[in-house]
């Protein structure tokens, strides 16, 4: 393409797109909830984009709602990510000054973003939804599903099932589960 070739690999991610020629990222960072095939590569792919831009971006990130996936939620009117006329509502981030963030937590995003050195970023990004870069970097969701068992002193436990990323206080009442007047324990999957 226009930008020169650009290879998307769970192992390595090159973005030479307004980059020094030979620019590399390390591995996608999964995170807790997320597993990342390290053998997938895809040979090219002319979604991937860089621009620089004033570190001020007037982007409004978003993510999923395990708070990863960080991608350009809105752009703000009159800024330099609107200015540089390049960058969509809905691309998704990879990296930034050559930090691979694919998949990351926001956290990360800000924190990089705070830390970065100068007054413009190298963003990386890639036009096209959430599923698709994750088709791209080999990510393999984890379980889709959660158990939630109530132990409540006298009664039998209870267990059922619900959709991952769930609010628990609306499972819980819709099963007439008291939470508010209760002695609870939260754990983990580890027990903890």
């Amino acid at each position: 393409g226009e930008m020169g070739t650009r290879s998307v690999a769970a192992a390595l991610l090159l973005a030479s797109a307004l980059t020094p020629a030979g620019a590399w990222f390390g591995a996608p960072r999964p995170s807790a909830r997320s597993r990342l095939s390290r053998s997938r590569v895809v040979a090219k792919d002319d979604r991937i984009y860089s621009v620089e831009i004033d570190r001020r971006t007037g982007i409004d990130f978003g993510c999923d709602l395990s708070l990863c996936w960080p991608y350009v939620l809105g752009i703000q009117p009159g800024s330099a990510a609107e200015l540089c006329m390049q960058l969509e509502v809905g691309d998704q981030l990879l990296g930034i000054n050559g930090i691979n963030l694919v998949g990351a937590e926001m956290s990360a995003v800000t924190d990089t973003m705070a830390s970065a050195e100068g007054s413009e970023l190298r963003l990386t990004l890639f036009k096209g939804g959430r599923a698709e870069l994750q088709q791209a970097v080999g990510y393999e969701a984890g379980p889709t599903t959660a158990t939630i068992t109530v132990k409540e002193e006298g009664k039998t436990d209870r267990s059922f099932t619900v959709p991952v990323g769930s609010n628990l206080r609306d499972e819980l009442s819709k099963r007439k589960i008291n939470v508010y007047r209760s002695l609870t324990r939260w754990t983990n999957r580890s027990g903890k």
